[in-house]
């Protein structure tokens, strides 16, 4: 004879089908919108949108199913996508620190977007995305407003701010 415990796994998973149909039907969407894009947009605009519109697809999964490892992988792939989509686009002609730092800068968003899901829809609240984050985005401004000084001084003494953050998390866990 066995005895389950209460509150104990017991084999059993429940699936949510009113929201695997919303996920598929919001990804059916979003892949029909970018096929209909396709058809009268410029041909060499359509690659830079396939990282974004994965974002998108991986975001409303992780929202879904409320699984932060798609809210990361969602968030940074949207982040990067936008940032690919905006160098090569709007400022296809801007200088070469231009598009990087707006690219770190996308990248940052990407990494913050990541915290501001988790609180929202995720099972469990994660703080440490804000850290890439704050980092690319310190890095993205120091090359739009290029500052060769700053730059050179963040790559001199970038192991401190590491050896800080990693002080400042094993802080915050203790409480």
């Amino acid at each position: 004879m066995t005895t389950k415990i209460p509150g104990t796994f017991d084999g059993k998973v429940k699936v949510d089908h009113s929201r695997a149909r919303m996920i598929g039907g919001a990804t059916l969407i979003i892949v029909g919108a970018f096929a209909l894009f396709s058809l009268f947009a410029d041909v060499h605009l359509i690659p830079l949108l396939i990282a974004p519109i994965a974002g998108l697809i991986l975001l409303l999964w992780g929202v879904g199913s409320r699984n932060n490892g798609l809210l990361v992988a969602g968030s940074v792939l949207l982040g990067i996508g936008i940032g690919l989509a905006l160098t090569e686009t709007v400022l296809h002609s801007s200088s070469a620190s231009t598009q990087t730092g707006v690219l770190l800068v996308c990248f940052a968003f990407g990494w913050l977007l990541v915290t501001v899901l988790s609180f929202l829809f995720g099972r469990k609240r994660l703080w440490w995305p804000l850290l890439p984050g704050a980092i690319c985005f310190v890095a993205g401004i120091a090359m739009l407003f290029n500052t060769n000084a700053l730059v050179g001084e963040i790559g001199r003494f970038w192991p401190v701010l590491l050896v800080i953050a990693g002080i400042i998390i094993i802080i915050l866990r203790r409480r």
